[in-house]
This record gives structure tokens, sequence and C-alpha cells, in this order.
């Protein structure tokens, strides 16, 4: 069985793609109703996305929960600067760090945009020990 949201989207006449986006929207909103549990990295992943500011403005006429909508503006604005943090390393200093091919460099990075999404600076040398320090990345640093 389909979920009712992809039964109704089969009534449409669009593309494949154009269903796949509009399911993401949804996901997307039930993101938006439970915004206040998530953690800041996670809040500032959903409020870079360009189409959040559209599904807010929808959202906010549909629903009864004006608290999260006027948190999510205002971490709109508060945040904008913040979103897309620059990273003090990329995966080839990783790699160069002796980071075994083949590794998670992508959870790895992932990880340290984490770092950076909430709020703390690292250099290059920091953010290097501190994936050392975290016993799913420990393994994948050549001794």
């Amino acid at each position: 069985d389909l979920p009712a949201h992809e039964l109704f989207l089969g009534s449409f006449r669009c593309t494949n793609q154009q269903k796949r986006e509009i399911l993401g929207l949804l996901k997307k909103r039930s993101s938006l109703s439970r915004y206040q549990k998530l953690g800041l990295a996670e809040k500032k992943r959903l409020l870079r996305d360009a189409s959040v500011s559209s599904l807010l403005y929808f959202w906010s006429r549909f629903t009864d929960d004006r608290e999260t909508c006027e948190a999510i503006s205002r971490d709109m604005e508060s945040f904008e600067s913040s979103l897309h943090p620059v990273l003090p390393i990329t995966g080839h200093d990783l790699l160069r760090a002796g980071v075994k091919g083949g590794g998670p460099l992508g959870d790895m990075l992932e990880a340290l945009e984490t770092l950076a999404l909430e709020g703390e600076a690292l250099d290059a040398p920091q953010a290097l020990e501190r994936l050392r320090q975290r016993p799913e990345f420990s393994q994948y640093f050549a001794n």
C-alpha cells in the first residue's frame, strides 16, 4: 500500500522528478512541525534549503502553531550568515593527514560541519585532532 500522499500525487499529471520534489517538500514540512525539537546543526541544515522559505510561507497560513512559525522566521534571519560554514579542512587534507583511502571521508567532513554549524571555530590542526579523538573515525587514521 502506498502512503496517502503518494496516491494523491499519482492523480496529478506531472513528471516523476516533480513528484520527487513535492515528496521532498512534504518531508521538509514534517521537519518544520518538529522544528523546535531539532538540534542547532539540524535547524541550520534545514534552513539553508531555499525551498524552506516558500514552504514556511504556505505552512504558516494553514497551521495554528504560530510559535514555531515565528521561531523559524527569527532563525532564518539570525542564522543567515552561518548556514554555509567554510570547513578548515577538505577531503584532500584528510588523505594527506594519513586517513586511509576508502575511509568515511564524507562522514568526517559532515561531523566537522556539524561542529561548525553549532558554532565551534576550529583551525585545521584542531579539526584533525577532533576527528582522531572520535571512536568512529580513529581507526581510519594511519598511526
